[in-house]
């Protein structure tokens, strides 16, 4: 853990580092303005907005970012993934999530190749 700065509303930005990793992780609260047809969230519905910035000197390979562990986690479509009867979590069409199975836990994980320089990472929390 680096730090952590706040915007203009009070919202805060966490910084850390992982290895030579630097990392700005920011969740924000909006309104979904378009919704996605069947895809959550719909149009109008309160979400945490979760923005992931990695800046790396060098191109990294086989890096898991782990979202979330549970017991119940199941697949909506590609992009967006239940946790019990009422979290929702969307990740952007960029990344692909999966599911990992340990023991009596799954995981939500997404494999990260980081090239040099910045990746961003969006991730959609729905109650």
């Amino acid at each position: 853990f680096t730090g952590y700065h706040l915007d203009e509303l009070q919202r805060p930005t966490f910084t850390y580092r992982y290895g030579d990793i630097a990392v700005a992780d920011r969740i924000i609260d909006e309104i979904e303005s378009q919704g996605d047809g069947d895809r959550a969230p719909a149009a109008g519905e309160s979400i945490l907005r979760r923005t992931l910035r990695f800046e790396s000197p060098r191109d990294q390979r086989n890096l898991v970012f782990r979202i979330r562990s549970d017991q119940e986690i199941s697949v909506d479509d590609s992009h967006v993934f239940r946790f019990g009867r009422s979290l929702q979590v969307r990740v952007a069409s960029q990344h692909q999530a999966k599911i990992v199975d340990s023991g009596n836990e799954r995981h939500l994980v997404i494999p990260l190749d980081l090239p040099r320089g910045q990746t961003t990472l969006v991730l959609d929390y729905v109650w």
